[in-house]
């Protein structure tokens, strides 16, 4: 009987708590925070009142809890109490890495050896782009995939600090585009692993990068991304490319391309009856003038 009363007891005053801490004063508030079980408490009501976290006793609250709690606070922009001592846990990277996205300088509170980490730890801190860790983790002895080495590349924002700092021969072709699209650092890379889809992808949005770029590559590959190189630029002309080339493997979405971006060049090398309905009703919208040859 005594235990149901208690049960009873207890979550009226969760209840309570949650809904209507404030009808309590200062002093009934720390006597009530003493008896209920916090796992029911609400995080909020704890994060959002300072009354209600001045009664709280730290001993008995769950580890992960305190996490969730600090984090809550880092939030509103306050401070942890001095009785939340999240010092006294063996807390994993993982566990706390809410804590340390807002708040880097806790790995020193939470005693995190950020020399001896584990590689996906060091990923993890590093990919948060705070020059805390950057500054403090050993990044040379870490040899990260090429997946987790962009990862770390875009959270510095391809800055060439962190280029100084990485093994850059495990970047593929297409991170390698990437990174050049925000700042031309070409003197790190091995262009030779740019794929024509690499290039074309990079010469969208730096044209100006071209003349690094070997054209032998696109000579060699499907005609359609020599097709693609060609009509991003008119100057320089690279026509007499397409004509280097068999022409005959140029598929109707090829000729498309070609058609619209140079019409005078191809038109007498073209097999118009290739051309579907879907090609025509591109063409019609960037040279209608070439509906006359729809057969």
């Amino acid at each position: 009987m005594q235990k149901d009363t208690n049960i009873i007891t207890e979550a009226l005053l969760v209840d309570l708590i949650n809904t209507q801490w404030e009808i309590f004063d200062k002093d009934e508030l720390i006597h009530v925070m003493g008896i209920p079980d916090y796992d029911k408490i609400e995080d909020r009501i704890i994060v959002n009142s300072k009354e209600v976290r001045d009664g709280v006793q730290w001993g008995r609250v769950d580890r992960m809890n305190m996490i969730r709690i600090a984090v809550g606070l880092f939030d509103r922009g306050e401070d942890l109490p001095e009785t939340l001592n999240l010092s006294k846990f063996n807390y994993q990277v993982k566990e706390v890495f809410y804590v340390l996205d807002r708040r880097p300088e806790y790995a020193d509170v939470l005693k995190i050896d950020l020399d001896n980490l584990k590689i996906y730890e060091s990923h993890m801190l590093l990919s948060m782009g705070k020059d805390f860790f950057f500054n403090r983790i050993p990044i040379e002895k870490y040899r990260f995939n090429y997946k987790e080495y962009i990862d770390i590349i875009r959270a510095y924002d391809y800055e060439e600090k962190i280029l100084n700092r990485i093994d850059i021969n495990k970047l593929k072709g297409h991170n390698i585009s990437e990174i050049l699209k925000g700042e031309s650092y070409v003197k790190y890379f091995d262009l030779k692993k740019l794929t024509p889809i690499d290039w074309i992808d990079l010469l969208e949005e730096r044209p100006e990068l071209l003349k690094y770029c070997n054209i032998d590559v696109f000579m060699k590959k499907d005609i359609y991304y020599l097709i693609q190189l060609v009509v991003l630029f008119y100057e320089p002309d690279m026509t007499n490319l397409i004509f280097k080339r068999d022409m005959s493997e140029i598929s109707p979405l090829g000729w498309e391309k070609l058609l619209i971006y140079n019409p005078d060049r191809f038109i007498d090398e073209c097999d118009f009856s290739c051309l579907n309905e879907l090609n025509w009703a591109n063409i019609k919208k960037f040279k209608p003038d070439l509906l006359v040859f729809k057969l």
